[in-house]
């Protein structure tokens, strides 16, 4: 550059009256051209799942859509969720194809939480109406009282009963070599126990 100027000069010295330049093209280096963001302008949040015990474990859930201005959902939107108390778990969420995020709000104490979701570009929203509530007293059922045992049952055999009997266990009696005496003895008490 310096090289140029200095001919210049010169010929400006020599009263030269007119220089030629050739015309040169100049060509920008092109910057690699980002993808068109659809602009973002609403959240809308829905309650899926509310009033849930406050014991750290039971889960309040939300909804977020994104919409662009057209009302069209938003897909790959990044929303980050955070709440008044309690946790919420993702705290941050990526829009699925329908434009939805869904989070869930855990907690211990009871009363409203606030969850607000807010993305990249700054549009916010929040849902005041989560709540938990108290973690009910466990309840005791007592054990069912065990049965109580049947009344004793006394049975009652007349003499034609007895004979009876006896004519249809004489055989069984003898084979087994026992008195049968001692067997009706033992057959009435038996039958006296049942």
């Amino acid at each position: 550059m310096k090289a140029f100027i200095k001919k210049i000069w010169a010929c400006l010295k020599e009263k030269v009256t007119a220089i030629y330049f050739k015309p040169v093209t100049a060509t920008a280096a092109t910057e690699t051209q980002k993808p068109e963001v659809e602009p973002v302008n609403k959240i809308t949040l829905a309650i899926l799942l509310n009033s849930q015990p406050a014991d750290g474990l039971s889960a309040n859930t939300i909804q977020a859509l994104i919409t662009n201005d057209a009302g069209a959902p938003v897909a790959g939107a990044v929303v980050n969720f955070s709440v008044t108390s309690g946790a919420v778990t993702p705290a941050q969420g990526t829009t699925d194809a329908n434009g939805q995020a869904v989070a869930s709000i855990t907690g211990t104490a009871v009363g409203p939480v606030t969850l607000t979701a807010i993305l990249e570009d700054g549009t916010t929203a929040s849902v005041n109406t989560l709540y938990f509530v108290a973690v009910p007293a466990s309840i005791i059922v007592p054990a069912p009282a065990a049965p109580a045992a049947p009344a004793a049952t006394v049975a009652t055999i007349t003499v034609a009963e007895h004979e009876s009997i006896l004519e249809k266990l004489k055989g069984i009696l003898i084979y087994l070599g026992h008195d049968i005496e001692d067997v009706f003895e033992e057959t009435v008490a038996l039958a006296k126990k049942l």
